[in-house]
């Protein structure tokens, strides 16, 4: 429906638009009718209408705002035509031209700007309309330790394409630490572009050139992200459901704290659980900002990717991997859906900087790290705009880790608009996860999804979550984050039960069993796990 809100929004404005100019160019002809007086009323009704769905759907750019901006051009149409139609020698085709320009330039700052236009009917992999999808997003910020990434097609290509790039200065080297399985992927042909400083505004021209030499299957800038600020600070719970009695069956202190358990009805998760035995304990992997491997109440269910990927001074990595994994039934903090010893273990590889920033490079390296080294979950809580292009090293990567057997989940973002327009939440290859509330509505802040089924979407709680913290302590926080990791935890019990289980067969599962949200068409099912775990663990 909000599909049929924008295109109705284009054509009646473009209706307006040209009702405007045939009032001054066809009056005298129909002055003995009142047709330019109907036009007028009839494309005005329908702008009036459109807009106001399209902004009740989608939450962009402030009606009034929008309204008065686009009644501001309407009238430097008519003013324009006035004073041309004033001059017989001005042809019908010149006051046609003005308003198709005049349409084609406003319309074009609109998807620019307006923040409606972000809900781009597009599927994974590619956006049907990838141009628009780019057009809304900032501009993207290359790393300076390596601006562009590139697929090299043939090894003895690299020496021609050295010297090619000579003039600028450029320093070529491999991207991403060897694959253990390189037959499985093509991300040990990826290299690294590190250009000087003044070389900096040069970007373009060297994609274009790499474009041009037939010597590349792909590429792209090599773009930093950054955490959503308010992802790195504690928050209070927002609207809740009355505090009910939830009689947890286990020891841990702040359990009662753990409001989210109240959608998950962990009470049955941890009854079922309790009573089998799992066929393997599965590990998962937080791609973040490191973990407090230390920490008390995750210390004893740690796994560790490496000394250097134990530590986290954001606290973003150590608040998701308690939210997965944190032990349960310890008399200590939280508990987790997963936290029971014998079923998950949770590990860290840090792909973010302490101040919550990386790179596409440090992530995909992230990934291929995670997924030589065992791990059958990959939760990545985080992500950056998409562009057109910019999907293929992403989707290598998760393909990858798909391929050594790993489920690889991602949060969808929290800017309100389509999760399709990020990556990686924007992969064909991965779960993406929307955030709702206590009482299982969209969160305000959650991206969507287009077609939920398609794009592998569903929903977790991601308001006021509690969990641990770098030092022992604990938080809450609110994002698509912190419902990513509820997923993740889900779905190591669910590969601890079926070793095999591989993505798709897992997100059916997670979808059939799922409840409705306030707005599934936009979040998915909201995950149920009792439901699954009875279902998909036998």
């Amino acid at each position: 429906m909000s599909n049929f809100f924008a295109t109705l929004y284009a054509a009646s404005w473009l209706g307006l638009a040209f009702s405007t100019i045939g009032w001054f160019v066809f009056k005298r002809a129909l002055l003995g009718t009142k047709v330019p007086l109907w036009a007028l009323m009839l494309f005005g009704a329908l702008y009036l209408v459109s807009l106001l769905g399209v902004q009740l759907q989608n939450g962009g750019a402030n009606t009034l705002e929008l309204l008065f901006r686009e009644t501001g051009v309407l009238v430097g149409i008519a003013l324009v035509c006035r004073l041309w139609g004033s001059h017989k020698s001005v042809p019908l085709l010149v006051a046609l031209t003005l308003g198709v320009s005049a349409w084609y330039g406003y319309f074009g700052y609109i998807q620019r700007n307006a923040g409606f236009v972000a809900h781009v009917e597009n599927t994974s992999p590619n956006p049907a309309n990838p141009a628009v999808a780019a057009a809304i997003l900032p501009t993207a910020v290359p790393d300076e330790a390596g601006e562009i990434l590139f697929d090299l097609k043939r090894p003895e290509d690299l020496s021609a394409l050295t010297r090619l790039l000579t003039p600028y200065g450029a320093s070529l080297t491999r991207a991403f630490p060897a694959p253990a399985s390189p037959e499985a992927t093509e991300l040990d042909d990826y290299y690294v572009i590190n250009l000087p400083p003044e070389q900096s505004g040069q970007l373009e021209g060297i994609l274009a050139i790499l474009a041009q030499s037939g010597k590349t299957d792909d590429q792209e800038i090599n773009e930093t992200l950054a955490l959503d600020p308010t992802e790195l600070q504690a928050t209070g719970q927002g609207p809740s459901l009355p505090l009910a009695p939830m009689h947890y069956p286990v020891d841990d202190p702040y359990a009662d704290s753990l409001r989210h358990f109240q959608i998950l009805d962990y009470p049955k998760v941890f009854e079922y659980l309790s009573a089998r035995t799992p066929a393997k304990k599965a590990r998962i992997a937080i791609l973040d900002t490191g973990v407090d491997a230390q920490h008390e109440d995750i210390g004893s269910n740690y796994h560790s990717f490496g000394a250097q990927h134990d530590r986290d001074v954001a606290g973003h990595g150590t608040h998701c991997a308690g939210i997965a994994a944190a032990v349960a039934n310890n008399a200590v903090g939280i508990a987790s859906l997963a936290g029971l010893r014998q079923w998950v273990e949770v590990g860290s590889v840090k792909v973010l900087s302490d101040r919550g920033s990386g790179s596409e490079q440090t992530i995909i390296a992230g990934i291929i790290t995670a997924a030589d080294q065992g791990a059958d979950v990959i939760s990545m809580s985080l992500g950056g705009p998409r562009r057109l292009g910019s999907t293929r090293a992403y989707d290598q990567a998760i393909q990858y880790a798909n391929a050594k057997g790993a489920i690889v989940v991602v949060a969808a973002g929290n800017e309100n608009r389509a999760a399709n327009t990020r990556l990686p939440a924007g992969s064909a290859y991965a779960i993406t996860v929307s955030a709702v509330d206590d009482y299982g509505r969209k969160a305000g802040f959650s991206n969507w999804f287009t077609n939920a089924t398609e794009e592998m979407g569903i929903a977790a709680p991601g308001v006021g979550i509690f969990s641990t913290l770098p030092g022992n302590r604990y938080g809450r926080f609110s994002g698509t984050s912190m419902a990513t990791p509820c997923v993740a935890g889900l779905l190591g019990l669910m590969k601890a039960a079926q070793p095999n289980l591989d993505t798709r067969t897992a997100y059916k599962l997670l979808n059939d069993t799922g409840s409705d949200s306030g707005d599934t068409g936009k979040t998915g099912k909201i995950v149920q796990p009792a439901r699954v775990l009875a279902q998909g663990i036998q």
